[in-house]
């Protein structure tokens, strides 16, 4: 008896799943670490700063942001690395309903989510970097 999915090992899990929730995960590091460290400089108190610049904790949001471009990237290109491996479980069966029956086409259809999530969130990493240049600080 084979078993469902023989082309399961044609592409690593591991990169199956960065390629999946990479971007993801990185965008909500993005969206968590800008809010906390932007909000607590300008509004440390019960009475908020006008006029200061938040420094240090823009500095540390820009890093960040940085560094979840890079990883958005390298999640959309091991998501497309991924998709291109496993080409052969497609021609495995010419239509799709037999893919589906048998099980067969897990890692594509993973690789293809991986390339949804991670141009999606690319686009959102990018908005929210915009959002750091042309917001005013601590206004």
């Amino acid at each position: 008896m084979s078993h469902p999915a023989p082309a399961r090992y044609a592409v690593p899990a591991s990169l199956l799943w960065f390629g999946l929730f990479g971007a993801p995960l990185l965008w909500s590091v993005q969206e968590l670490v800008g809010y906390a460290t932007t909000a607590h400089r300008c509004y440390p108190a019960s009475v908020p700063l006008s006029g200061t610049s938040p420094g240090g904790a823009w500095v540390l949001a820009l890093a960040v942001t940085i560094l979840a471009l890079l990883v958005s990237l390298a999640a959309g290109g091991t998501a497309l690395h991924a998709w291109r491996r496993s080409a052969h479980e497609r021609a495995a069966g010419d239509e799709e309903a037999s893919l589906l029956e048998v099980g067969e086409g897990r890692t594509r259809f993973m690789a293809f989510g991986g390339l949804l999530l991670s141009g999606l969130f690319l686009i959102a990493v990018i908005f929210s970097g915009i959002g750091l240049l042309f917001v005013s600080r601590c206004g």
